[in-house]
């Protein structure tokens, strides 16, 4: 959290940023005679990590407020080229199956609160989906309590609550159908202690999502 313990804006790293941008030129410029060659996705998948934790490294580095909103962009940046990359080398094999939490995937804005910052970040799903269109689907899971984790019971008027009595033990639910079923003014949860990494979602976001897994207890 402290910009001024970062190396990523060095000299040392400033140099290293150069280079790495010069090679992933170079690699780019001679993807003809390359990309047939064994050896050259992996040389993407290389180069493409190294500029971007490079990139990454020097956001931390930077100590202006937007610093960590930044940081996160870039991850998820980061994420979605990969994901690209994955499914353009897959594609002619079929779809590709990602599990990953609901906040990486979704399709709208990302926001989270920390240490009294109010965070705003395009997710990887954001970009993909910007990116594949209708090619992409994304199934958000919802999890009605996980004592193991301190998550209770929903109360009865949000979104879990109410999935908790339509829904079975485990549920997969068309989200166009549930959004259309549901008013969009349920609560969202607010009992979720932060260590438990479930952030509830809204049930006005339904609509940008392609389904539903419910867990009634995890």
């Amino acid at each position: 959290m402290d910009a001024m313990k970062s190396i990523g804006n060095s000299e040392e790293a400033r140099q290293l940023r150069l280079l790495a941008d010069d090679l992933c030129t170079l690699l780019r410029t001679e993807a003809p005679h390359l990309a047939s060659q064994a050896g050259y996705w992996e040389a993407e998948l290389h180069a493409r990590t190294a500029a971007g934790l490079l990139a990454y490294h020097a956001v931390i580095a930077d100590p202006a407020p937007s610093r960590v909103a930044r940081m996160l962009a870039q991850r998820g940046l980061m994420m979605a080229d990969h994901l690209s990359a994955i499914t353009e080398r897959e594609g002619e094999r079929g779809p590709t199956l990602v599990f990953a939490h609901n906040v990486h995937l979704q399709r709208q804005l990302s926001t989270m609160s920390l240490r009294g910052m109010n965070l705003e970040w395009w997710s990887a799903g954001a970009h993909i989906s910007a990116r594949l269109g209708k090619r992409y689907a994304f199934i958000s899971s919802v999890l009605g309590s996980a004592k193991e984790r301190e998550i209770g019971e929903p109360a009865p008027d949000s979104l879990e609550g109410v999935l908790m009595s339509l829904a079975g033990s485990v549920s997969l639910l068309g989200a166009r159908a549930l959004s259309a079923a549901l008013s969009e003014h349920r609560l969202t949860r607010t009992d979720i202690p932060v260590q438990a990494g479930y952030f509830p979602p809204e049930a006005r976001h339904l609509a940008l999502v392609d389904g539903v897994l419910f867990i009634k207890e995890g």
